[in-house]
Parts: C-alpha cells; structure tokens; sequence
C-alpha cells in the first residue's frame, strides 16, 4: 500500500463557521454552537429560549441548515397539546463533504471569470465608480454613469494573476481530498482482508477432521475380517 502523507482535513470550529456562514447564513452559527454542545436533539422551542429569539426566526434557520444536511430531527407528539414537537442535532460529518463542495463551486466560478478577463477588454472609471466591458462601455459612450467622467482601458493583468493564483491554490485543497479518498479506501480493503483471514484456518482444521475420521473406519473394516 503507498504511503500518503495528506491527513484528512481536521473539523475545527473556525472551519465548521466559514462553511456554516457560507451556506446556510452567518446568523445560523450561534444556532449551530448552541447545537454543537448538546449531547442530545433539543427541541426547537428550547432553542428559542437560549438564543432570545423568537420561534419563528428559529425555525426559519433550522430550515436553511436542514437543506444542506448540517442539521437532523426527531419529532415527538407532545401527550397534553396534541402537537408535534422537533428536537434537533448539529451534523458535523457533513461538515468536510459541504467544504470541498463550496470549494469546487467556487473553482468552476473563478475558471469562468479568469477566461472572460483574458478574452474581454474592460474600462475603468477614473473615479472608480463602475468597470464595465466593451460591449456595456460603448453602450454609455465611454462616459461613467455615475459621474460622467470619461472611462478609460483597464490593464487587468494583475487581476488575471490573482485569479490563476487562487485557481492553483484550489485546486491543490482538491488534490488533497483525492488523496485522503485513496487513503480511507486502502484501510478499508486491508481491514477486510483481516476478516478473511481466520476463515482460511478453520476450513483447514475441518479437512483435518474429516481424513482423521476416515482412516479410522478403514482400520475397523481389516479386524472384522
């Protein structure tokens, strides 16, 4: 088995907040560290009451964490009200899976702005109130919108190198997670291999038997006779 070095990215809690904030909203975070303490679900209404918020508000943000998979529920009948009652725990596994998710999205965005800055020209207005491209530029005369200043030809040759730099260093994060895949599914196949094993051995023993077993009927057979 190769060895590799890339350990699977460590969940800590500035990583569980940038995915968190990124897809479901910065204001789900104190939510999702009040669910992160819990050892079990807790109901929706408690969560209300620790956050001071109102249920409603909280319900909405267990909805945006619950359509990325970040929260699970269980729902019990409440015997005195007749109603149903939902009690909630944080996802935590999920947390590494939506991470390279946002990461690739964000890729795919900046491939697609890298090739538009090197096949388009852009204008600049002195002021810096807007940048527009050719077709958007000509449209206004060369002249900003904003504050009628004549637009000027950007040179966006840095722009173009940042946007290769951050497409490199994405797409390094992803090799990472390739190689930590490779990783999980080399434990998984010597772990089976381990399991086999034994099988092999007691297979033998009961040949053993059987031969055993078999020569003693043959030695009783030559004394009646």
């Amino acid at each position: 088995m190769p060895q590799i070095k890339q350990k699977m990215i460590k969940i800590t809690a500035s990583l569980i907040e940038e995915v968190v904030s990124e897809v479901a909203g910065k204001d789900t975070i104190p939510l999702v560290n009040l669910l992160k303490g819990q050892k079990e679900k807790i109901s929706e209404f408690k969560i209300a009451d620790d956050l001071d918020l109102d249920i409603k508000e909280v319900r909405n943000m267990l909805y945006r964490l619950y359509k990325h998979n970040l929260v699970s529920f269980n729902r019990k009948k409440d015997k005195q009200k007749g109603w149903y009652i939902y009690y909630w725990d944080f996802n935590k596994p999920l947390i590494e899976h939506l991470y390279f998710i946002i990461k690739k999205d964000k890729l795919e965005k900046l491939k697609e702005r890298l090739v538009r800055e090197q096949t388009h020209k852009f204008y600049l207005c002195p002021r810096g109130c807007v940048r527009a491209d050719f077709d958007q530029a000509t449209e206004w005369f060369y002249k900003c919108p904003e504050c009628d200043s004549i637009m000027q030809e950007q040179d966006n040759e840095r722009t173009i190198d940042h946007l290769t730099k951050l497409i490199a260093e994405l797409e390094n994060d992803l090799k990472k997670e390739r190689q930590s895949s490779i990783l999980k599914n080399a434990r998984k196949k010597t772990a089976t291999k381990k399991v086999v094993a034994p099988k092999k051995t007691s297979k033998k023993k009961t040949v053993l038997k059987k031969k055993t077993t078999t020569s003693k009927k043959k030695i009783t057979t030559k004394k009646k006779r």
